[in-house]
């Protein structure tokens, strides 16, 4: 049980959202993890290469306006007005054959994982480079 004032029983579902509180079948999830922590470890440092990757080149278009730091597999960034919006980004892109995703008219993150090698993180940036002129 959680008692306290209103202000902080609100702050605490937002928190408790934020880390996956309210998420269903989180026991799927997490056997995913366990069986990437016991079978691909090693080439976790892949995934946060192809990252890396991939926001060095976000910083080199003028249409790309913030990169959020990249600390692991995930890389989020958002667009200028001057450029497509996200939502019809994530839509040219499945066109392309890649699946990212859009937060608002602005936002994108893409995520590297087992899937994803150094190869397609390139052809991504390539597709990106279309749009993101």
């Amino acid at each position: 049980m959680l008692a306290g004032s209103e202000e902080f029983i609100n702050k605490s579902w937002r928190v408790k959202q934020r880390l996956g509180g309210a998420m269903r079948q989180s026991g799927v999830l997490a056997a995913m993890c366990l069986y990437a922590l016991d079978n691909n470890i090693s080439r976790l440092s892949n995934d946060h290469e192809v990252a890396s990757f991939l926001g060095s080149e976000l910083e080199k278009l003028e249409t790309v306006e913030q990169i959020l730091p990249i600390e692991t597999n995930i890389v989020i960034f958002d667009l200028s007005d001057e450029t497509i919006s996200a939502p019809n980004l994530v839509q040219k892109m499945r066109e392309q054959g890649f699946q990212i995703g859009a937060f608002g008219e602005r936002r994108i993150r893409i995520v590297t994982h087992l899937d994803v090698d150094m190869a397609a993180g390139i052809k991504l940036v390539e597709a990106l480079k279309i749009y993101l002129k």
